[in-house]
């Protein structure tokens, strides 16, 4: 009852406001994809997408990867491999990424992420329970791209090596390419995830962006 309660109010919300675009860069090449997901945006106003983004029949050359359940221990792994990368703390950031991890949900696929020719490994990790009751400004998606070779679950091993990347957002296919959306209660960026470098994936800044109005 009590969510029944929750999602009433906030279908609510959401029907009272309506999106706009930032900018409307007219010699920006994605800009058809930005007036779509903007019309997209328009009809599902009445779902909360930042806790993940829905089928539209109406929405041409728009679909979602086919997610399933991360192996047990994967999503854990990945978390604690991404902050070595940043110092080699190990128990820190075990410990750092035990306590992040209560709540999360952890889907794999395979996909040519950076669009370069290449499907990568992808584990993308939400917070199913908690994306309502988010800050405004928070975003409950992130993406990994990481190599399975260097990631020993059943080990308590850390490797070394750079094996991951992330990305903010949600995955979504437009047109045959991959991109991915942060959606939050507030604002909207679509980014589309280009080259690896240092274990990061360079994104410039959003090709499309929208505040709520």
């Amino acid at each position: 009852m009590k969510n029944s309660i929750l999602l009433i109010i906030a279908a609510s919300i959401y029907t009272s406001f309506s999106w706009a675009e930032v900018y409307e860069d007219h010699s920006n090449p994605n800009l058809q994809l930005c007036k779509d997901f903007k019309a997209y945006l328009e009809r599902n106003v009445d779902k909360p997408l930042q806790c993940g983004l829905v089928a539209d029949e109406q929405f041409k050359g728009f679909r979602l990867p086919n997610l399933q359940p991360a192996p047990e221990g994967l999503g854990l792994r990945i978390n604690v491999q991404a902050r070595m990368v940043m110092s080699d703390s190990y128990q820190k950031h075990l410990d750092e990424a035990v306590r992040l991890d209560k709540g999360k949900r952890y889907r794999i696929t395979r996909l040519d992420f950076n669009n370069d020719g290449n499907t990568e490994s992808v584990l993308v990790e939400d917070y199913p329970d908690k994306c309502l009751q988010a800050p405004r400004y928070y975003a409950a998606y992130s993406s990994y791209v990481y190599d399975a070779k260097h990631l020993n679950i059943d080990s308590s091993f850390i490797s070394s090596h750079k094996s991951y990347a992330n990305q903010s957002g949600e995955p979504f296919f437009y047109d045959g390419r991959v991109y991915s959306v942060v959606i939050t209660r507030a604002n909207v960026y679509i980014y589309e995830p280009r080259d690896f470098r240092e274990n990061k994936l360079v994104s410039t800044r959003a090709i499309c962006s929208y505040r709520k109005m």
